[in-house]
């Protein structure tokens, strides 16, 4: 009987050992994941403030000597002594240099909106859903509700990227002309549809793309999406258009924005 008693007692310390080993073993992971989930989102911050870096660059530097050029150029344009190839020679240049500060000033805007940064997410989506409009020809309904709250900058930015990959991807690969998207807050978490009326596509081969040429965006919408603990469905079919479907978690330090 003594042996008996020994032996459930030896039995019982195993297992408390064991359930104590597990419980070790499972903090350890969920630290390592919480330092790989802090070191991710550094990285993406700091790849943030370098596209911000870039686009003012690009703006204050290289636009500015743009629109210096363009201004020199209509001085001698200006000049009454200029023959007519002359004329159509600055009329070219000043045509070309024209182009390629549009093209800055896009780029720069893409690269980092500085209206995200003054005005906040709404105005910078508005500002895509226009730019998209104009020129990929896309018909954009858009349903973005005040969200009632101060975002702080990276769910500002998350939402912001995500849509704009969303969009990106419909303008190269989805052969759709329609586009609905929609943003709204409910209860503490931050909603997202974005849908198409696309050709649609097979959403395993295309999320087994993330790492080639081919790539349609969607893994790394994927990873964003993960990276601040939220939820993302994709659903296509092949000629079936593609909806997306987004659920990211409120920080607690969000809260509502005072009347």
């Amino acid at each position: 009987m003594m042996s008996h008693d020994a032996d459930r007692a030896d039995l019982l310390a195993q297992l408390r050992q064991l359930q104590a080993d597990q419980a070790r073993i499972r903090n350890t992971l969920l630290e390592r994941d919480r330092r790989f989930q802090h070191l991710a989102r550094s990285v993406f911050r700091v790849t943030e403030s370098e596209r911000r870096r870039l686009a003012r660059d690009l703006h204050d530097g290289v636009g500015q000597k743009l629109s210096a050029a363009m201004h020199r150029l209509s001085q001698l344009q200006a000049n009454p002594a200029l023959t007519v190839r002359e004329h159509a020679d600055l009329d070219a240049l000043a045509a070309l240099v024209a182009d390629c500060l549009h093209d800055i000033r896009n780029l720069s805007r893409l690269m980092r909106p500085q209206i995200l940064d003054d005005l906040g997410l709404v105005p910078a989506l508005q500002w895509l859903f226009r730019s998209f409009r104009e020129h990929h020809g896309l018909d954009i309904t858009d349903d973005i509700q005040e969200l009632g709250l101060a975002l702080d900058d990276d769910l500002n930015t998350v939402v912001f990227r995500l849509i704009q990959e969303a969009l990106s991807n419909v303008a190269k690969h989805a052969g759709a002309s329609q586009v609905v998207v929609r943003l709204a807050r409910k209860t503490s978490a931050i909603h997202v549809l974005i849908a198409d009326n696309g050709r649609g596509c097979d959403i395993e081969q295309a999320l087994g793309q993330g790492s080639t040429s081919q790539s349609t965006g969607l893994s790394g919408m994927q990873e964003r999406v993960h990276l601040f603990g939220g939820t993302i469905q994709f659903h296509s079919a092949p000629m079936d258009g593609m909806q997306i479907r987004v659920s990211i978690p409120l920080p607690d330090a969000a809260s509502p924005v005072a009347p």
